[in-house]
């Protein structure tokens, strides 16, 4: 038994031994480095040679396009219209003007106008012109509808109860908006002839006004205050002139010719001559002074107030907007 177990024994180590070679034979292709292959980037295929016509795709596809705003439709042919009524006219007009159709609501009022003679519409008419602008900057649609807005005010002036402060409001925002269009219309022509500036020429003339009026009121008020001063100064030299005066003649005269009993030394009157002589002075020379700078500090503070409440008006007119409502007429 000891030796079936000897060689059991024997038998299970050679067994071992040969497997051990046979192991490290097998592994060797697994620890082998991989051939080389081409990489996804480094390979070439058949067509893909660079092309340098063939522009470069992006990587990422652009947004699509925003569509077009829809063009404003023409105004109608008049011959459409033929055989409407005036109220007819101006319905068709009003659903035109709020939806956004200005062109059309123009020339739908205008044939009702034409059929009327309602001065309300040429108001209507100067909103839409007034309207198309804001959407479409062209200046003639301002310089229309300004001289509509003045028609409808020329004709509702003998008109009793007619208030025209909001059409007097309406032109002088549509003035400033004209007079902005033809500064900007210099600017562009300058801009064309010459570099861009590195602020805006409107810009420019706007703070070199606000200076000038600044320094016109500071001024202004400086001027006065010296003026002030100085005529202060002219009053106190006539009252010191008329108190030594006073006493002078009780001293004998102010110029010493006659003869009194003099209750003063000759010191004292040496000195009241000599006050005498300087509250004279000093009235000549401020009561001259304070009449010149006065005027002048008065008139800069003047021109100073007037140019800002111009630029106040200015800005406020700017302020408003083109007017949304129309003036309902029943016919």
């Amino acid at each position: 038994m000891r030796s079936d177990r000897l060689f059991d024994h024997l038998l299970r180590s050679s067994i071992a031994l040969l497997l051990v070679p046979a192991t490290l034979l097998v592994g060797l292709p697994l620890h082998a480095a991989p051939p080389e292959t081409e990489t996804e980037t480094d390979a070439v295929f058949p067509g893909d040679e660079p092309n340098p016509e063939r522009p470069i795709e992006p990587a990422i596809e652009p947004p699509p396009e925003a569509p077009e705003p829809d063009p404003e439709p023409p105004a109608p042919d008049p011959s459409e219209d033929a055989g409407k009524s005036a109220p007819q006219l101006f319905a068709e007009g009003q659903d035109a003007y709020a939806l956004g159709h200005y062109a059309v609501a123009i020339a739908k009022f205008e044939h009702a106008f034409e059929l009327s003679g309602a001065p309300a519409l040429l108001f209507n008419i100067g909103q839409g012109y007034w309207q198309w602008h804001a959407v479409d900057a062209d200046v003639e649609h301002l310089r229309r509808a300004r001289k509509l807005f003045q028609n409808y005010d020329d004709l509702m002036r003998g008109d009793e109860g007619y208030d025209p402060a909001e059409v007097k409001a309406i032109l002088a925002a549509i003035d400033a908006q004209l007079e902005a269009a033809n500064q900007a219309e210099l600017l562009l022509a300058q801009l064309a002839h010459q570099p861009p500036p590195g602020l805006d020429q409107a810009a420019l003339r706007a703070q070199q006004r606000q200076r000038t009026t600044k320094a016109l009121t500071v001024s202004g008020s400086i001027v006065i205050v010296f003026g002030t001063l100085s005529l202060a100064a002219g009053i106190v030299g006539l009252v010191m002139r008329g108190v030594t005066g006073f006493q002078l003649d009780q001293a004998g005269g102010r110029d010493g010719l006659i003869q009194r009993q003099n209750p003063y030394s000759a010191e004292e009157t040496a000195r009241l001559r000599s006050t005498y002589n300087l509250g004279g002075r000093l009235a000549f020379g401020g009561l001259i002074a304070g009449g010149v700078l006065l005027p002048v500090g008065v008139t800069l503070r003047v021109v100073g107030g007037k140019r800002l409440k111009k630029d106040a008006r200015t800005q406020k007119s700017l302020a408003i907007a083109p007017g949304s409502s129309l003036l309902r007429l029943e016919f």
